[in-house]
């Protein structure tokens, strides 16, 4: 779907051939089965619809908007999703409909003839396995699909039921990277119907004996078209700019750095075979270069290397345990933690820390390397360090209290403040782009969630609440969105979310692990 002007919100309901009636469900790229893999929904407060041309009621989030519409002689009733704000593309959705059969039908036989309306509209269909769900304890089919429509790249689900002489469609509509998160929601639509005792309700709205036409092929309204007849506001789009650079584990179990676009795209390596274990790489302010460690002789140095991969140097040169190295506001400087060097034995925490008791402190050194002044100063681990915005102080975590807190101080270490006061652990503090804000880890629930206080350390939030590991945030350059890693998918994966915690999208989906996300700065 093209953009319209003003940068209108793409809307892609799908309707084939036949129809497209209540959405559906669920997702997975098509690569994947869905046989027995369906997520529980999640429980929330539903709000009732009742359609009486459709004849079912169901139950739906309050946030997705219900609309009748009448297109092409057929009836449609569509829930958009909420608008995700300015990156989105378009507005999500599941169309419902119903048709009128002449003779009877199998499930299987319908849903083959809807896929193939598809043909005429979307190239480069890539068609999933089919999977069986119930609807109003009635058995109904599903299956996943991709392809291209009107340029943009889409998946879509298509769930079909046959009752008795009425055939109902349900197609969930979106882009691959997102439609998954609509899941439970989704489903919780599905399972929610009820359909009403029936005579004979005409759903077709044309005449009752229409003159004959020339079957046409499927015809996908547009958002615009859609806008025009519902009065449905429009809304700019405008994608996040900037490179993503991340640690992505490859073959072997080594760790390469990578970088990828905002939605996840065109995933290109850094660094060579020379590096077995490189990770935690962090952008310069002009997005120029990028500075991580690597695993040499049994420790981590810290290396410097052009934004492509090239000019790549090792700036640093003894025996110590380097980590999480990040650059000053002016590009000039380079923080890190360090401590003793340790055995070949040691092992690695979430947080890429070895389980090793002896001191960490934290350093600045010029971006050659050189003049390394310890500010921390501390017997205890003082790790993670984060440099603030305007460049006068400095986040970091330390155990100097017993267990893992998030400390204040100012740039040159005096004045060292606690934030947070728990009994659990708290890691890896990274300030928002205006200095207002301070995102981190904690296993406070129970489990590592990203949790955003003020930085004063007043008014903490959970972002994530899930019964998952959610780790490594990173701000968005215009502050509207938290990268964060999480193995809510069985293995560590990079997700995308609002800075509130809201509108959750996974970027990579790699058999293995990637870690530590770190967003290009603005205007790169």
């Amino acid at each position: 779907m093209e953009k319209q002007e003003g940068g209108i919100i793409l809307f892609k309901t799908s309707l084939f051939l036949f129809c497209v009636i209540l959405t559906s469900i669920f997702f997975c790229l098509p690569a994947y089965c869905f046989e027995g893999a369906l997520l529980p929904p999640v429980q929330e407060e539903l709000t009732s619809y009742n359609d009486e041309i459709l004849q079912f009621t169901l139950r739906h989030p309050p946030s997705w908007k219900p609309v009748s519409q009448d297109h092409q002689n057929r009836h449609f009733l569509v829930f958009f999703s909420p608008i995700e704000g300015n990156d989105d593309h378009l507005q999500d959705n599941l169309s419902c409909s119903v048709e009128n059969l002449d003779q009877p039908v199998t499930n299987d036989a319908y849903l083959k003839k809807s896929l193939d309306a598809f043909q005429n509209q979307i190239t480069q269909l890539t068609i999933g396995n089919t999977f069986e769900v119930s609807i109003a304890n009635q058995k109904a089919l599903s299956v996943p699909f991709t392809g291209i429509y009107q340029n943009n790249q889409l998946a879509w689900v298509l769930t079909v039921l046959i009752k008795e002489n009425q055939a109902y469609s349900f197609l969930l509509t979106s882009e691959p990277q997102k439609i998954e998160n609509y899941w439970n929601q989704v489903s919780q639509m599905i399972s929610s119907i009820r359909f009403q005792e029936k005579t004979s309700i005409p759903i077709f709205l044309a005449p009752s004996t229409p003159p004959e036409q020339p079957k046409k092929s499927l015809q996908i309204p547009t958002f615009s078209e859609l806008q025009e007849k519902l009065s449905i506001p429009k809304t700019s789009v405008t994608p996040p700019k900037g490179k993503i650079v991340f640690a992505s584990e490859k073959r072997g179990g080594d760790f390469a750095i990578c970088v990828m676009n905002p939605d996840g795209n065109d995933i290109a390596p850094l660094t060579g075979n020379h590096h077995t274990l490189a990770w935690q790489p962090s952008w310069s302010p002009d997005g120029n270069k990028i500075v991580f460690t690597s695993f040499i002789d049994f420790h981590f140095e810290i290396f410097l290397m052009n934004a492509d991969g090239s000019g790549e140097i090792m700036i640093t040169g003894d025996t110590e345990e380097k980590s999480y190295p990040s650059w000053s506001p002016d590009g000039t400087r380079i923080i890190f933690s360090s401590k003793p060097g340790v055995s070949s034995s040691s092992s690695f925490d979430l947080f890429g820390s070895t389980h090793d008791p002896q001191d960490s402190e934290i350093y600045i050194i010029n971006a050659d390397g050189s003049n390394r002044i310890n500010i921390s100063n501390d017997s205890s681990n003082d790790v993670e360090p984060s440099w603030s915005p305007d460049g006068t102080k400095i986040a970091f975590s330390s155990n100097r209290d017993g267990n893992y807190e998030i400390y204040l101080m100012n740039a040159d270490g005096t004045d060292p403040v606690r934030l947070t006061e728990n009994f659990t652990d708290d890691h890896r503090p990274m300030w928002s782009p205006d200095g207002t804000k301070i995102a981190f880890s904690s296993n406070r629930d129970r489990n590592y969630e990203i949790y955003l206080m003020n930085a004063d350390g007043a008014q903490v939030v959970n972002l994530t609440k899930n019964g998952f590991t959610d780790s490594e945030p990173s701000w968005s350059p215009d502050g509207n969105y938290i990268l964060f890693v999480s193995n809510r998918d069985r293995n560590d994966e990079i997700y995308r979310m609002k800075a509130d915690g809201t509108e959750v999208v996974r970027l990579t989906k790699n058999p293995k692990d990637d870690w530590n996300p770190c967003w290009q700065p603005k205007g790169n």
